[in-house]
């Protein structure tokens, strides 16, 4: 990279200039990894998701970290992968209490128990 900002400066281009589009590109590369770690998140957690035996809060955990992480840096939350993680998070955060709620009317042995649990995952 310092002999291409060598050759680039060399060549009539203002430091400044080249400072900023090197900026530039190194904010692009940072959003492109953060983008692919907020899909192998999402994906991780559809497995999850979709398995019998439902989702864990560490596994909700995790992906709300990436999230996190991904608010931290120069990422819009308007771009659409980011946005539908954040999507996904509330309704696998929702999965998790239904679950719960589901357990718990397991647990009571109910009708009534039981089909409030239903009529909230419905």
């Amino acid at each position: 990279v310092s002999d291409l900002k060598s050759k680039a400066i060399e060549s009539g281009m203002k430091k400044e200039d080249l400072d900023s589009l090197l900026g530039a590109a190194e904010a692009m590369e940072a959003n492109k990894e953060m983008l692919s770690e907020l899909s192998a998140a999402m994906e991780t957690m559809k497995q999850f998701a979709e398995s019998k035996n439902g989702i864990t809060d560490a596994e909700v955990k995790q992906l709300q970290e990436v999230i996190d992480r991904a608010r931290q840096t120069e990422l819009s939350e308007n771009v659409p992968l980011f946005k539908e993680a954040i999507e996904y998070l509330s309704k696998v955060e929702k999965q998790l209490d239904i679950q719960a709620q589901l357990k718990s009317a397991m647990e009571e042995g109910t009708f009534e128990a039981l089909k409030d649990a239903l009529e909230a995952a419905g």
